[in-house]
């Protein structure tokens, strides 16, 4: 199979994006100035990364950071673990 240069730029995009969010980050579907959280509360951006293709990105606040700890050291979290 032949792979042009946009072909190994999508999937190194997608490899990054499946990186990201298992460390934690979360893709913000808006432009960064449009942005708000919703209904959460006391939240604090930590780290802001920047995709490949330019076009993504990914935000890691505390929560979610120390959520990704936990998970990476006692597994994720299933149904079961939470009762």
């Amino acid at each position: 199979m032949k792979m042009t240069a946009f072909t190994r730029a999508m999937l190194a995009a997608r490899r990054q994006r499946r990186a990201l969010v298992r460390q934690g980050y979360e893709e913000v579907p808006c432009p960064i100035m449009a942005m708000h959280n919703g209904g959460r509360m006391r939240e604090r951006i930590v780290d802001v990364k920047i995709s490949t293709d330019g076009h993504g990105l990914y935000v890691l606040t505390d929560a979610r950071r120390d959520l990704a700890l936990m998970e990476a050291e006692y597994g994720p979290r299933t149904k079961r673990s939470i009762l």
